[in-house]
């Protein structure tokens, strides 16, 4: 699992500085599961979390949720490649 600092800078990031991508050239799919394990250890984490450290990962959870959501209606998304994605990054993970 990933460390919890890691993951709560990647969705509760303060900077607004961002690169943009083409819409096609979004690859949905491996950001789908990529978002998909990130919400699933932020989800583990919770439950040993502090009382003052849960504020912080609900809110990297709800951010995380928002992106898989996007990425499971973008036009580049495969339900089926990312279900065997999501599977391979879960045993590694």
């Amino acid at each position: 699992m990933a460390k919890l600092s890691i993951l709560l800078s990647r969705y509760n990031s303060s900077s607004k500085k961002k690169g943009f991508v083409k819409y096609q050239d979004i690859p949905a799919t491996e950001r789908w599961a990529e978002y998909s394990i990130d919400l699933y250890n932020l989800k583990k984490a919770l439950i040993g979390a502090s009382f003052s450290d849960k504020y912080k990962i609900m809110a990297a959870i709800a951010k995380a949720e928002a992106k898989v959501d996007y990425m499971y209606k973008h036009s580049n998304f495969d339900m089926k490649e990312a279900l065997q994605l999501y599977k391979k990054f879960k045993r590694i993970a």
